[in-house]
């Protein structure tokens, strides 16, 4: 069944799974088998006998300094923002959950 995932050719399946799909998947349905192996319903977690997928590992594109500089580099817009202005933290309204502003759900323990 893997490797039909990882070619893609499973029935109704919309685009080839990848091992950060797969394997996640592997280690529930292990989890799950050895849970009922401890129950008695299952001889053998069969889960924990499929090998995982290995990871591609990826170049990962950083910046150059240059391009750095750029970024860092006031424009127009910044610039004519004056220190205190912004934000300290979290959004301007401070609604997004986790920044404690007025609107949040979320506040800190006592």
């Amino acid at each position: 069944m893997v490797s039909e995932l990882l070619a893609g050719t499973v029935p109704g399946q919309r685009r080839k799974w990848t091992a950060g799909s797969i394997n996640p998947m592997l280690n529930i349905i292990s989890a799950v088998m050895s849970d009922l192996v401890k129950q008695g319903t299952l001889v053998r977690d069969v889960a924990a006998l499929v090998d995982r997928v290995k990871r591609s590992k990826t170049k990962l594109a950083t910046f150059t300094e240059p391009e750095v500089r750029t970024l860092l580099r006031p424009s127009p817009v910044t610039a004519s923002v004056t220190p205190g202005t912004w934000p300290s933290q979290g959004c301007a309204a401070g609604s997004c959950a986790g920044c404690g502003g007025p609107t949040s759900t979320w506040r800190r323990a006592r």
